[in-house]
């Protein structure tokens, strides 16, 4: 073990050190969150520098998988894709792979997990266009040093990364996690018509969810998320504080991820309403930004319905997890979902669930076993569930040690592993495209 990371250290110096500087977004007031003290914080260029790559001196060990994540989501975001990459990329790196991921936006300060970022930082008009462009630019121009590529989603950028890859007859992977509404007339085609293209120059598709291969109609192999158990509970912090501190009490159900309608928080905060008014000291943990095009909406529905001295908004950090502690349950009542991180989370936390029936979610969350599954929108059926909670400390209890066992379940080092074979798979499929190519030319 001690040889291996002596192996890591020497190489990672002489290979792809991103430094670029994210652009910088507003604050909330409510945000007083602290750097990670495990943070290895890379150099940063004055503000406007484009991003850069440092080219090695030396090449990468031929003998470590090369795989680049290619995700159009940035990472400062709250999304369970930018979860997966980053835990995907260190289990990876613990497999003994070398890896690189390509994102729109480093998060502020870098990941402190030690594989390399490219932020290619493209703003203003046409930015998916520019950001496609820059993507299929940078893998080019570094196509000797990755191997394979993993790509997130159907998105103008994972299109011409795939293009890029099947040009250098280069394997790609595609992992779909969720399939997004449709836009409004013409604003719907970039979308499909991207999501078609890379599911077929990609040459394994990946579905985070039975539901989500089924909703986008396509062939693949079904890899659930994983997330490592142990860390989520390492990372936990001291209950008794957190409520002192937060100054919560009663049954506190908590929300992570981004309060906007479509995660049904509008929902949420009405079930919460109508368990009080039965008589239930219900609080509300609130973790994670509000989307700015729903925030006076939402906090007028709060002020009408009187709830803010009964929510602990501690919005959007990097420490999430800590807060766990301080709920007896996590709520995810969302319209539209993949298979989501935050729940696996809130499990391994030892939470029992309330989520809507929709995406992966039913396959994750077992009806009375360990939470509960609601239809989408349904108030009446969020707000029994919450009660039933509430109102029986034993059966909390119970659904809680339960939410625990599945979390173990679903841990990162067996999704990896998952991963690995594909990727092994489409080496395979690749290699093989090549030499009937080979051959057929010389026939000729």
């Amino acid at each position: 073990m001690a040889s291996h990371k002596a192996t890591r250290s020497a190489l990672r110096p002489s290979i792809h050190e991103i430094v670029g500087r994210p652009s910088h977004e507003s604050t909330p007031s409510h945000r007083s969150e602290e750097p990670l003290e495990s943070a290895v914080l890379p150099p940063s260029f004055p503000a406007g520098t484009p991003a850069t790559v440092v080219s090695p001196t030396i090449e990468p060990d031929q003998n470590r998988l090369r795989v680049w994540e290619v995700t159009p989501y940035g990472l400062r975001a709250v999304s369970g894709i930018t979860t997966l990459v980053r835990d995907l990329s260190r289990r990876l790196e613990e497999h003994g792979c070398h890896v690189t991921v390509i994102t729109p936006e480093a998060s502020e300060g870098g990941w402190p997990d030690g594989f390399g970022v490219i932020s290619l930082c493209v703003r203003g008009p046409f930015r998916n266009g520019a950001l496609a462009w820059k993507t299929a630019a940078t893998l080019w121009k570094h196509r000797r040093h990755w191997d394979v590529l993993h790509l997130h989603q159907g998105h103008l950028m994972t299109c011409f990364a795939a293009i890029v890859a099947r040009v250098l007859a280069r394997p790609a992977v595609v992992t779909f996690h969720v399939q997004l509404p449709p836009g409004i007339g013409l604003r719907s085609y970039p979308t499909r018509v991207a999501t078609y293209l890379v599911g077929r120059f990609a040459v394994k598709r990946v579905f985070v969810s039975e539901r989500t291969r089924l909703d986008f109609q396509l062939e693949g192999r079904v890899i659930r998320n994983g997330i490592d158990v142990a860390q989520v509970q390492s990372a936990l912090g001291s209950r008794v504080d957190l409520r002192s501190k937060l100054g919560l009490s009663g049954f506190v159900v908590a929300f992570s991820g981004r309060k906007a309608r479509n995660k049904g928080y509008m929902d949420l905060l009405r079930a919460v309403r109508r368990v009080r008014d039965l008589g239930f000291d219900v609080r509300l943990l609130a973790l994670g930004p509000i989307d700015p095009t729903e925030a006076e909406e939402i906090s007028a529905l709060v002020d009408e319905n009187a709830l803010r001295p009964f929510i602990a908004d501690v919005g959007k950090r990097s420490d999430c997890i800590a807060f766990l502690s301080a709920a007896d349950a996590i709520a995810l009542p969302s319209y539209r979902e993949g298979f989501p991180m935050s729940l696996l989370e809130g499990m391994a936390a030892g939470l029992p669930v309330i989520a809507s029936a929709v995406g992966g979610i039913p396959e994750l969350v077992t009806e009375g076993h360990d939470g509960f599954v609601v239809p989408p929108g349904n108030i009446e059926a969020l707000s029994q569930a919450i009660r039933r909670l509430a109102e029986n400390p034993a059966l909390t209890q119970r659904l809680a040690l339960a939410a625990r066992v599945t979390a173990q379940t679903h841990d990162s080092k067996a999704t990896a592993a998952s991963y690995l074979e594909v990727f092994a798979e489409a080496r395979g499929v690749e290699r093989k495209a090549s030499d009937d190519a080979s051959a057929d030319g010389s026939c000729t």
